[in-house]
C-alpha cells in the first residue's frame, strides 16, 4: 500500500542531538512519487486525458502547465492520501460546484471519475482508488483544475478564433504559480476566487444568473397568448398571464393582499395602469419602444425561454473574462448593441451618449485601442471599399455628384484633378475625400484612437437617426449624437479649449489636429446582457450573430 503523504508537502524535520547545547536540524522534503514523475515526463498527455474529449489543442496546452506544476510541487501526489482522496481533493469538489455561478458547465471538470480508469470517488473512508493508478487520478484531477482555472480567469474561447474582427485578447496570469502556491499554502478556494473578474458588472451579471436559475427550478414563465395590442383600460383574457409573466421577472410586484380580494386581483382581466408601468419596464430592459404597450415584439420578447435566456448570461460572463482584469480608471466605452457609449471613471459611469454603429453587412469591430488627438473640421477620406462599391458607380451615372457633395479626387499622391478629367470605367489610381463643412459624412468633428480597422467615434450630419431604437446605419464607424459633449470631456484636461473655441474649430471649415494631453482608453464591445448594482438586468438583440457564433464554439 502506497505510504500517506499528509497533505502531500509537510516538510519532514530530522532532529539531530549533538549536546544539550547544541542542536542542528536538517530538513529534507518527501521523495518524489516515481509513477507520477514518470506519468508527467513522458511526453504528450496520457490516455486519461486524451480518452476524456476535450480539444486536443487545449489538451497539450493544460497538460503543458500541469507538467511545470508537478515540477514547482516536487512530483508529489496532490489530491491522494493512500487509496483514498484526501481533504485536499474535497475542498476541490466543492470549488467546482460553484462553476455554475461562473455561468460554467461544471460537466467540463468532472473529478469524480476519471476516463479509462476504474475509479468512481466516494466521500466515505472506503478504498476506491487503485494503488496503481493513483498517480494517473492526481494527474487528472489537476488537469481539471487548470482547465477550469483557465476558464474562470481567461474564458474558454480565444475571441479572435471565431470572429476576424474581434481582437479583444484575454490577459493570462501564472496559473502554475498561482495554483501551486495554493496547494501548498491550503488556500485553494480563495485563490480560485481571485481569478475570477472583479468587475461590478460580472459579480451583478452572476446575481442575475443564479435568479433565473432559481425560474427555471421552478418550471420558467408561462407563454404569454398572442395578442394584436392591448394597452391601458382594456380588458382581454391574456393579462392574467401577462400579470404573471411578470411578476416572475420582478417586473411587476406581486400583489401582499391576501384572500379573495388577492385572487380577484391576480385573475382580473383588466389591463390597469399598474400592469401598463410594468410593461414599460420590461420594454426598456429590452430595448423596446417604451409605451406600456403589448404588441407582437412585447409578446416575443416575453415568450423567449428562461433557458435561452440563461444561456445568454453565460455568453456575456465570458466576455468579461476576456476583457483585462482591472480597467483603466478613466476610459470611453461603446456598447454596440446597446447603441450606448459612456464615459467611465474609477467603475462609475460619469456620461453616456447615444451612438450609430455599423450595420449588419459592414459590423462594427471589437477591440480596444487608446484615443489620441480629435480632429475639427475633418476632410472624410473615403475607404477604397465605398470608392469602388458606391462613389464610382455615381460619378459614372452623374457628373455632377462628387461636386454635388463636395467630394474631391485626388490622383495618386499628387493633389486634386478635375473629376471630368477621370474615366470612371478605369479610372486608376485615384481616391476620394470629402471636404470639411456641415455636409461632411463625418460631421464636425471625428476622434481618432488609431487601429487596423479604420474606425473612429464621429459627428454626423444625420442627426435624426438617432431617434431610431435600432441604430445600425455605420459603414463601421461610431457616429455620435453629443459630439461637442464628448469633445469638453476628452480636452477637459486642456483648459485653452474652452466650449466656445471647440465650436469655433468645428466651424472653422479648416482641418485641425489636436493631441490629447492624456490618451484616453477606448473599449467597443458586445454586449447583449448586462445588469447593474441593483440587480437589473437588460437584454439586446444579437446585432451581427455573435451569440450564435459563440454558442456553435462553445462545448456542448
Amino acid at each position: 500500500m502506497r505510504q500517506k503523504k499528509a497533505l502531500g508537502f509537510v516538510l519532514a524535520l530530522a532532529v539531530v542531538v549533538t549536546s544539550s547545547c547544541d542542536r542542528r536540524i536538517t530538513v529534507r522534503e518527501p521523495q518524489p512519487d516515481p509513477q507520477l514523475k514518470r506519468l508527467v515526463e513522458a511526453g504528450g498527455p496520457p490516455s486519461v486525458i486524451r480518452a476524456s474529449g476535450v480539444p486536443r489543442q487545449e489538451a497539450a496546452q493544460l497538460f503543458t502547465q500541469v507538467r511545470r506544476f508537478y515540477e514547482q510541487t516536487g512530483y508529489h501526489l496532490i489530491w491522494v492520501d493512500g487509496d483514498h482522496p484526501n481533504r485536499r481533493y474535497e475542498q476541490l469538489v466543492n470549488i467546482l460546484r460553484g462553476a455554475p455561478h461562473q455561468g460554467l458547465d461544471p460537466r467540463q471538470y468532472d473529478v469524480k471519475s476519471a476516463p479509462g480508469l476504474p475509479v468512481r470517488v466516494s466521500t466515505d473512508s472506503a478504498p476506491t482508488i487503485p494503488n496503481d493508478r493513483a498517480a494517473e487520478f492526481d494527474v487528472w484531477v489537476t488537469f481539471a483544475l487548470f482547465r477550469y482555472a483557465t476558464h474562470v480567469s481567461a474564458g474558454q474561447l480565444d475571441p479572435h478564433a471565431f470572429e476576424s474582427q474581434w481582437t479583444l485578447r484575454p490577459e493570462r496570469v501564472d496559473l502554475v504559480k498561482t495554483l501551486a502556491q495554493a496547494v501548498t499554502t491550503s488556500d485553494l478556494s480563495k485563490s480560485i476566487d481571485r481569478l475570477a473578474p472583479n468587475h461590478p458588472e460580472y459579480v451583478a451579471l452572476q446575481g442575475v444568473l443564479d435568479r433565473y436559475r432559481a425560474i427555471q427550478a421552478q418550471g420558467g414563465w408561462p407563454p404569454v397568448p398572442q395578442v394584436r395590442r392591448l394597452k391601458e383600460g382594456e380588458s382581454n383574457p391574456a393579462v392574467p398571464v401577462l400579470r404573471r409573466r411578470l411578476v416572475i421577472t420582478g417586473d411587476l410586484s406581486a400583489p401582499r393582499a391576501q384572500g379573495a380580494s388577492h385572487a380577484q386581483e391576480e385573475t382580473s382581466p383588466v389591463f390597469d395602469a399598474t400592469l401598463a408601468e410594468a410593461v414599460r419596464r420590461f420594454q426598456e430592459r429590452h430595448r423596446l419602444k417604451a409605451d406600456g404597450i403589448v404588441k407582437a415584439d412585447v409578446v416575443a420578447a416575453m415568450n423567449v425561454p428562461v433557458e435561452t435566456r440563461i444561456r445568454q448570461l453565460e455568453l456575456n460572463l465570458e466576455r468579461w473574462r476576456w476583457l483585462p482584469d482591472r480597467m483603466p480608471d478613466r476610459y470611453i466605452r461603446v456598447n454596440v448593441p446597446e447603441y450606448t457609449l459612456e464615459a467611465m471613471e474609477r467603475g462609475q459611469i460619469v456620461m453616456d451618449i447615444r451612438v450609430i454603429v455599423g450595420e449588419r453587412e459592414l459590423p462594427t469591430p471589437i477591440f480596444a485601442d487608446q484615443m489620441t488627438s480629435v480632429v475639427f473640421s475633418p476632410y472624410w477620406n473615403i475607404p477604397p471599399s465605398i470608392v469602388r462599391k458606391e462613389m464610382i458607380p455615381h460619378a459614372a451615372a452623374d457628373p455632377a455628384y462628387l461636386a454635388r457633395n463636395n467630394i474631391e479626387v485626388v490622383r495618386g499622391t499628387g493633389g486634386a484633378v478635375d473629376p471630368a478629367a477621370v474615366d470612371w470605367s478605369a479610372p486608376g489610381n485615384v481616391s476620394l475625400r470629402q471636404l470639411p463643412g456641415p455636409r461632411n459624412a463625418l460631421g464636425l468633428i471625428k476622434f481618432v484612437f488609431p487601429n487596423n480597422f479604420n474606425v473612429y467615434l464621429h459627428d454626423t450630419p444625420a442627426d435624426q437617426l438617432f431617434a431610431r431604437i435600432e441604430r445600425d446605419f455605420s459603414h463601421g464607424c461610431v457616429r455620435v449624437e453629443e459630439p461637442v459633449k464628448l469633445a469638453e470631456y476628452v480636452l477637459r484636461d486642456q483648459p485653452e479649449w474652452t466650449p466656445e473655441k471647440i465650436l469655433a474649430a468645428m466651424q472653422a471649415g479648416r482641418e485641425r489636429h489636436v493631441a490629447l494631453k492624456t490618451p484616453i482608453p477606448v473599449f467597443l464591445l458586445y454586449m447583449t446582457a448586462t445588469a447593474d448594482s441593483h440587480g437589473t438586468v437588460r437584454f439586446f438583440k444579437d446585432l451581427y450573430g455573435h451569440d450564435a457564433e459563440q454558442i456553435a464554439q462553445l462545448p456542448h
